[in-house]
């Protein structure tokens, strides 16, 4: 990609393996709601904001029971979370190569604040990135979060790189007039999504390997 001056990595599917974790965590917080879905119908709602998850399958007199609860069990199970994620081969490689553009390089994602802070000091993920932005008490959306850090490091849209796994990231990426590459191999959480039909992603390259996304052919946007 040329002309890139800001770089922002999605962290779940993107950089790291966390699938187990997210599907036993979402079995744990529905199962305590009376709520019983089998593993294919939970893996759509990974990677979306718990806000909307509970808008969406829990009944609304058990929202704030829920919120609680879900709380609760995440911090039950972060010690867990470190040991059921790994890093995707050749992506900390690929955070390394965009270190070295001299572009901020930050990491925005939907994981609470607690969670991430597991993974930061386990993994060091502080040495790839500039800053690190996870979802905080659900106050702000990936959207907003991305949209005031372009604001903040003075860097328009289309000189911004959103690298993500999902249809998800790739819809953000034009609503924001971001560019993005999309990251599509098994570990990408594009393979499960509700509703997507396998076909194309509006993105500006599709690797299936976020290792190459410093080749020459995906700089050049090809």
């Amino acid at each position: 990609m040329r002309d890139i001056k800001l770089y922002i990595f999605d962290m779940d599917g993107t950089i790291l393996d966390s699938t187990g974790f997210h599907t036993a965590y979402l079995r744990y917080m529905l199962d305590n709601a009376g709520i019983h879905m089998q593993e294919r119908e939970i893996k759509p709602y990974m990677g979306i904001t718990l806000k909307y998850i509970v808008d969406k399958l829990v009944p609304p007199h058990m929202h704030e029971q829920t919120y609680a609860q879900a709380e609760y069990f995440m911090r039950e199970l972060a010690d867990d979370y470190l040991h059921r994620c790994k890093p995707i081969p050749g992506a900390m490689e690929a955070c390394a190569a965009a270190r070295k553009t001299g572009a901020p390089v930050l990491l925005v994602t939907n994981s609470p604040d607690f969670l991430v802070a597991k993974l930061v000091s386990g993994f060091g993920l502080d040495a790839f990135f500039d800053g690190i932005h996870p979802a905080a008490n659900n106050d702000l959306s990936k959207r907003e979060r991305c949209e005031r850090l372009m604001r903040k490091h003075g860097v328009p849209p289309g000189q911004t790189l959103l690298i993500g796994d999902s249809s998800n990231d790739a819809s953000l990426a034009q609503q924001l007039h971001m560019r993005c590459a999309l990251i599509r191999n098994q570990y990408s959480w594009i393979n499960f999504e509700a509703g997507y039909d396998g076909g194309p992603v509006p993105c500006d390259v599709e690797l299936d390997d976020i290792s190459k996304l410093f080749e020459p052919a995906a700089r050049s946007g090809n």
